[in-house]
């Protein structure tokens, strides 16, 4: 609006801007209540807020400011609540969003209201300090600070900073939210963030503290334990770890991230009496004393605990013979019990009092099996110790066929014709093979390490009820050519076991001299014909291999156990040494489903959009190559609306919501919300990506948008569950959906803004005065303008604190010529009134106004929404928010008004 006085006066353009963001729902009640305040903002001052916390010695930043949580918690009601609540059993409990009582891994709203008073330009700094388990996280700072019309924002080390104009009055309201962590179990009382207000780079001016919260998690954890390393050689040093530690768990129907914890401190007796009795047991090196076969310790989060055997070494053990060594955990039922809670409400774990062989895995709790046996309460590590061999003579290795793109069930894991590439396995560490599978034995012997010209013999043993022989034995040479076999003789057993070497003159009892295995084959021995190879610098000399091809026999159901074998050679009558080789046996199970879902940005104003992200993921499925039939289902929160798919490679239906006895959907808790269902576009789907290591399929991302509806209010949370459909692989079960939740924070925001300024500032007499006002407002506001009289420092000076001094000194008369609004600039339905009042007041009701008019372009048959201006003696201005069926009429951030 522009004013001008004096004969002829030229009209200026009066500009009101919108600002950038705002919230539409929940604003008139807000604007309604400050509206004196807005008005006195834009006259130029307010008066000090009775109730306001200040503590100086910083210099004042001309901004008043409160402070007031909001909610605590957020989902109570749905399955994305958090656990710990009283009808669970847990005193105190998060039951509603406000009871003053939020979980771990939820948030907490407080409402900040600024109000910038007219005066120099200056920076406000405005910090917010956090307690031990509760606090602002850089990103919700960044929502937080974001600029509004006369104040520019930033954040600076931690703290949002906004760059006030001079002349400015503004006010915003914001909400700020603050994240609670992981309390152990404990609840941790009068938790708050404190609003610290000053001007940037120096001290404090003032600080508010918001309202209390106590934060809660209780313990929901399984103790485990594993070996460090599953296999030792004999030769070893006696030494070796086991890993223990808490595996978090999940209430089904529940939340899986709020309010469970695995941090508390924990209690286990391990029985350790398999291990000699000498043994060292230590855990951060400190060493646990054994009594009567158990030790025992306090402690918390994941431990190794360490063993040394007495003399540095292993018992005593035959000669390619094995031993494993077990443990087993007995957990108090005050593990992970804290003064205020049980873990699992009722100090249960999943293997407690149970067998080895009792199965701990529960997709729906997240608890996992054993390493070793089922139950992981239980482990153990094996013992394995070959027959020496000295020097390079002979040499053993186990090649498998592999290919890192599909499951170890799979054709090209378990088939040399649809192998990608041949695997090694390595003793120590036996590479993973399934029933059926093919493998080969290659057994070497370098003649060139050989210096006188003996017989050479070589064997190889093996366990037949774990693997049998697929195939013709192949020796070649050097040179990788079949050796002549009149060079070789090739004998079997079906009984030998121990020393497999045999005098090569004549086939020995329980041996058959013969091409193909007989059935039931242990044993296979390989006698060169005396002076039949090239030794040492002959020419020829080098490695000849002996390939066995292999197979895991189908039906085996041993879990984890290993098939070894067993390379013996002798040249001559010498020492008979070996070398071992193993595979470990893996069978089909029921895969483990898990998705992450995630919310960007994590905070949004009402009315506003987010892009939601769901990752589903597959641990160790069955089948990899052939794809996969999953389906997702995502419910919307009750108040979340218009949801948009934005992945292709998924087709989403959607159900829609179904409104409650109120008629809304948003805030009935008898309403039905809609939910997403996503399915593949093309069936199968196939993995994004699959490691071999982890067993993992990762599947396409699902993205999707959805908007916040205008009346939704704290915070909403979707709810994602991922399945797999159809019929699932031989030796695997139907896994259970994996559940993710994705919250976001809603925030609230109202700003208003008046500035006046005087165009140009200096005139001559009789030329005319023109001002320029800026308005803006998210919200209901009022702004009254005075135009000069003689003597308005006196009578408009004590009501605005930040007045500089000076006033009005003129003689004469003035009128007002001209007040108009600049069109492209304003808000439609803006409305200009004046008064004629000699002395107007600061508070717009108390004087009469009139319309200016064609000052307005108001629309008719609407509802007061546009910004009123008063002419004449005093201007003033009022925007009114609306909405129409959703659609956002004079929403902030839509442009300028």
């Amino acid at each position: 609006m522009s004013g001008a006085i004096g004969e002829g006066a030229r009209p200026l353009p009066m500009r009101a801007r919108r600002p950038r963001r705002a919230a539409v729902r929940g604003v008139l009640r807000r604007c309604a209540a400050w509206v004196a305040v807005v008005a006195l903002l834009a006259g130029g001052g307010v008066a000090v807020t009775a109730g306001l916390a200040y503590a100086a010695p910083g210099p004042n930043p001309q901004t008043e400011m409160s402070f007031a949580k909001v909610f605590d918690g957020t989902g109570h009601g749905t399955s994305s609540a958090s656990f710990v609540n009283t009808a669970n059993g847990f005193a105190p409990g998060d039951d509603t969003a406000t009871d003053g009582v939020v979980s771990s891994g939820d948030v907490v709203g407080y409402e900040l209201v600024l109000r910038f008073l007219p005066a120099a330009a200056r920076q406000v700094s405005v910090k917010f300090a956090g307690t031990s388990h509760l606090s602002v996280g850089a990103g919700s700072l960044a929502q937080f600070c974001q600029s509004v019309p006369g104040a520019s924002a930033a954040v600076v080390s931690g703290a949002c900073v906004f760059s006030v104009s001079a002349g400015v009055s503004a006010s915003v309201t914001r909400t700020v939210v603050a994240s609670a962590a992981d309390t152990a179990g404990v609840v941790r009382s009068v938790q708050r963030l404190t609003a610290e207000l000053g001007v940037q780079g120096q001290q404090l001016y003032t600080s508010v503290e918001g309202g209390a919260v106590s934060v809660v998690s209780a313990p929901l954890a399984d103790l485990t334990i594993r070996p460090g390393a599953t296999s030792y050689l004999w030769n070893g040093d006696g030494a070796g770890s086991f890993i223990v530690g808490p595996t978090q768990l999940r209430r089904p129907g529940f939340s899986p991230s709020k309010g469970a914890t695995a941090a508390t401190a924990w209690h286990t007796r391990v029985n350790v009496s398999a291990f000699p009795a000498d043994t060292v047991w230590r855990v951060n090196g400190v060493t646990l004393p054994v009594v009567d076969g158990w030790i025992q310790g306090t402690t918390s989060g994941t431990q190794t605990l360490t063993f040394a055997l007495p003399g540095g070494g292993w018992p005593e053990l035959a000669e390619g013979d094995s031993r494993s060594y077990e443990v087993q955990l007995e957990v108090s039922n005050a593990a992970f019990a804290t003064a205020d809670y049980l873990n699992n409400g009722d100090g249960s774990q999943p293997g407690g009092g149970k067998p080895k062989s009792f199965a701990t895995y529960d997709a729906a709790t997240g608890a996992t099996a054993g390493a070793v046996f089922p139950n992981n309460d239980f482990s153990a590590v094996t013992v394995y110790r070959p027959v020496p061999t000295p020097g390079a003579v002979f040499g053993k290795q186990v090649e498998y066929p592999r290919d890192d793109s599909v499951s170890k069930f799979e054709t090209g894991n378990r088939f040399w014709v649809n192998a990608a590439q041949t695997g090694i396995s390595n003793p120590a560490s036996p590479a993973e093979l399934a029933p059926g599978a093919q493998f080969r034995q290659q057994l070497s012997v370098y003649t060139n390490e050989i210096q006188t010209n003996e017989r050479i013999v070589v064997s190889d043993e093996w366990d037949p009820e774990l693997q049998r022989v697929d195939g013709l034995v192949n020796v070649t040479g050097p040179d990788g050519k079949p050796v002549d076999p009149s060079k070789y003789r090739l004998m079997w057993s079906t009984s030998v076991t121990g020393d497999a070497v045999a005098d090569a003159d004549a086939v020995a009892v329980g041996w058959v001299e013969q091409e193909e295995a007989p059935a039931g084959a242990r044993a296979l021995q390989v006698s060169f014909v005396w002076g039949s190879l090239p030794i040492a610098a002959d020419p020829g000399a080098g490695k000849y291999t002996v390939t066995l091809p292999s197979r895991i026999r189908e039906g085996v159901s041993r879990v984890g156990v290993l098939a070894r074998d067993t390379l013996r050679g002798r040249v001559g009558t010498g020492v008979v040494v070996s070398a071992p080789g193993a595979v470990r046996l893996v069978f089909p199970e029921t895969p483990t489903l898990q998705a992450t879902h995630a919310a960007d940005p994590a905070s949004v104003y009402p009315g506003g959009e987010a892009r939601f992200t769901v990752s589903p993921r597959i641990e160790k499925p069955v089948i990899v190559g052939d794809g996969f039939a999953p389906e997702v289902t995502v419910t919307l929160d009750r108040c979340v609306t218009q949801p948009v798919n934005e992945t292709p490679g998924w087709v989403m239906t959607v159900t829609d919501a179904v409104a409650g006895p109120s008629g809304r959907v948003c805030g009935d808790a008898e309403s039905t919300p809609a939910a997403l269902t996503f399915a593949p576009a093309q069936a199968p789907m196939y993995a994004a990506s699959w490691n071999a290591n982890t067993r993992v399929a990762t599947l396409p991302e699902i993205k999707y948008t959805a908007q916040a509806t205008q009346t939704a209010r704290n915070a909403v949370s979707n709810t994602a569950s991922f399945s797999l459909t159809g019929e699932q692989p031989a030796g695997s079960a139907m896994p259970v959906p994996a559940v993710a939740d994705a919250l976001v924070a809603v925030l609230t925001q109202s700003s208003s803004l008046a500035q006046v300024t005087a165009a140009p500032v200096k005139v001559q007499p009789g030329e005319p005065l023109n001002w320029s006002v800026d308005l803006a407002s998210s919200g209901a506001s009022e702004t009254v303008v005075v135009l000069p009289s003689p003597g308005d420092a006196a009578r408009y000076g004590s009501a605005v604190p930040t007045w500089e001094g000076g006033g009005s000194h003129f003689g004469g008369t003035l009128s007002l010529t001209s007040a108009v609004l600049e069109t492209e600039q304003t808000t439609s339905g803006a409305t200009l009134f004046y008064t004629t009042q000699v002395t107007p007041t600061l508070v717009p009701v108390e004087s009469p106004w009139l319309p200016v008019a064609g000052a307005s372009d108001a629309r008719p048959g609407k509802e007061p929404g546009g910004l009123h201006l008063w002419g004449g003696a005093v201007a003033a201005g009022r925007c009114w928010m609306c909405s129409y069926r959703g659609s956002k009429l004079l929403q902030p951030g839509h442009g300028d008004f």
